[in-house]
């Protein structure tokens, strides 16, 4: 966080000249208001001597009285307006600082390291942690800065400069008021260490009360169709209660340090007035210029030690924010853009595995030492059971994962070393969850192209068979759609992210399971659309029906993560394994229409 605020230490400098300068003011006024009392003492015979004027300066013999304690007037008047400018100055070089800066630039930072994170991450990081992280988190680093750092220089240069002119007033007196200093700042590391834990606890208890509401949330269906809306809200209230205890611990440890640091503040007024005012009856020190004015100093200094506590808290439970948007900051994802770049040219599209494995957790392999060689142009399609490794194989090509061991290359080239930009937007991908954004359905399309023309829009909606549906709407292409694609069927938003994903024209295109949520006869007119749009085009289709299986060059069946049988569809269903028993399970003797009909 400091290596942030680095980049910005001209308006910290800023900032910490307007505050030594503003203190100064206040000083001076009060200085001028304490000479104004010694002056009155001694017209009016309570004193002997003339007070001691500063800076050489000394008002004419001349002037009468009233215009002395007129000019003290309007010197004090002055430092006040100036200290006011000062302020302005420094509130808002702080602002531009916090607001203007630091806080998008970090929002920035966030987002683009949640860009870049491989899927990998995202399998670790709920999404409703990283939306904290990335809304909250900020806000909390943003009050460390305002709140916690920058009012701690302040209080630094403040009491620094208020301790040094009330030793230069009177040494011994300085001491002593200021002897229970230590103790503050021994009772300030104390209420850090105890209250960090409690506030690491608190943040990751609303961390996951975010997340049970964002997925509450999506899931409202399904608590509806299950009829447990009263235990949602128990469990919701139960988080609550959690989040309230937490805060309550908090709570009570300010409630101890805050009226601690203020008890040893007034201790140092109790001693001003005992020690103070026996040396101002033994003419030690004056009544205006050395009494008042160190009361003032004092009375200053113990204000800003008083804030200590307010600062204190503010830094342990922004530092506990700022700890955890670093620690994401700071992660690595274990997919990068390589130091040296490839783009293949041309972009061929021809994909080979060699030994490629992949693994979620240490036990078992999504993918085991998988060969296989895919000429350009070629239509591969991917059968087996759930969690046989299907979609695991799709995501190793656009690099949304790594192999653990083994490679991957296209067009000759390890992926590892390809410009993930080329790669990806030669990559086109429908996922198995189509996900729509809360844009027009044109928008929607074209998210991978922003600068394709409507026309191309409704030329890749017509081969996704989209555009009967887009066209029954009211306002057509340019109709918004709800969050996450609500107020669509499942089925038309495959079809939406099936055009979305011809539009770049892509060498490669990854069908993860299509059209699954699409009814046969509509499958049937998509497939037949797409035939003539895949030439030359490698594509790889997961799929469990046999009319889609049927399309594919070849037929790579997976089990448990290795390929146990390959061939084209009329030659594995002759053959026994697991392909004949797949089909025979699932279709059993709709196999012989299916084909037929394919």
């Amino acid at each position: 966080m400091l290596k942030l605020c680095w980049q910005f230490r001209r308006l910290f400098a800023l900032a910490a000249l307007l505050q030594i300068g503003l203190t100064l003011f206040a000083i001076s006024g009060l200085n001028l208001v304490g000479l104004g009392i010694d002056y009155l003492g001694y017209v009016s015979g309570a004193r002997e001597s003339a007070p001691n004027w500063p800076l050489g300066w000394e008002p004419s013999v001349a002037w009468t009285p009233m215009q002395v304690i007129l000019a003290l007037a309007g010197g004090s008047l002055m430092c006040a307006l100036f200290n006011g400018i000062l302020h302005f100055g420094a509130a808002s070089s702080t602002a531009k600082l916090v607001h203007g800066l630091l806080a998008p630039q970090l929002q920035r930072q966030v987002f683009a390291k949640l860009q870049e994170g491989c899927m990998r991450f995202y399998a670790k990081h709920p999404s409703g942690t990283m939306i904290n992280r990335a809304t909250g988190d900020i806000q909390a680093v943003r009050s460390f800065v305002d709140m916690a750092l920058m009012e701690a220089v302040t209080l630094t240069i403040t009491v620094t400069i208020y301790a040094v002119f009330m030793f230069r007033i009177h040494a011994t007196l300085a001491a002593a008021c200021l002897i229970f200093v230590p103790m503050m700042a021994y009772g300030s590391v104390i209420f850090s260490r105890v209250t960090r834990p409690l506030f690491m606890a608190y943040r990751e208890s609303f961390d996951r009360m975010i997340l049970y509401l964002s997925e509450a949330i999506r899931g409202a269906e399904v608590i509806r169709g299950f009829s447990i809306e009263e235990e949602a809200i128990g469990r919701m209230r139960k988080m609550n209660t959690d989040i309230w205890h937490k805060q309550l611990r908090i709570f009570r440890s300010i409630s101890v340090f805050g009226p601690s640091i203020n008890m040893l503040s007034h201790a140092s007024l109790l001693a001003l007035l005992v020690y103070g005012g026996y040396l101002v009856m033994q003419g030690s020190l004056s009544l205006g210029a050395g009494f008042v004015v160190f009361a003032g100093l004092l009375q200053q200094f113990s204000n800003r030690i008083s804030n200590v506590a307010q600062i204190a808290n503010a830094m342990q439970e922004s530092l506990t924010g700022a700890r955890r948007l670093y620690g994401l900051l700071g992660s690595e994802s274990s997919v990068r853009q390589p130091l040296h770049p490839v783009k293949p040219k041309p972009f061929i599209g021809s994909v080979r595995f060699q030994n490629a494995t992949v693994s979620y957790t240490p036990r078992r392999d999504a993918l085991s030492q998988v060969d296989l060689d895919v000429h350009p142009g070629e239509v591969i399609a991917l059968a087996g059971e759930t969690g046989a490794g299907k979609s695991s194989l799709l995501n190793l090509i656009p690099r949304l994962y790594d192999p653990d061991s083994g490679y991957v290359y296209i067009s000759g080239v390890d992926i590892r070393e390809i410009d993930l930009q080329t790669l990806r937007r030669n990559v086109g991908v429908v996922f198995q969850d189509a996900f729509i954004f809360s844009q027009s359905i044109a928008d929607n399309i074209r998210f991978g192209n922003a600068d394709a023309s409507l026309d191309q829009v409704k030329k890749v909606a017509r081969i996704a068979c989209a555009d009967s549906f887009i066209e029954e709407l009211d306002d057509g292409y340019d109709t918004i759609i709800g969050e996450m694609g609500v107020d669509l069927s499942g089925g038309q938003r495959q079809r939406l992210s099936i055009a979305r994903a011809l539009l770049p024209d892509p060498k490669i295109l990854l069908l993860d399971d299509p059209t699954s949520a699409i009814d046969p006869s509509t499958e049937m007119r998509i497939l037949e659309a797409l035939r003539s749009e895949l030439g030359g085009r490698t594509t790889f289709i997961v799929a469990h029906r046999i009319s889609t299986l049927a399309q594919a060059d070849r037929i790579v069946v997976l089990e448990k993560g290795r390929i146990a049988q390959m061939g084209t569809h009329t030659t594995l269903r002759k053959l026994s394994g697991s392909y004949a028993s797949m089909i025979e399970a699932q279709f059993g003797s709709e196999l012989e229409s299916e084909v037929a009909t394919a």
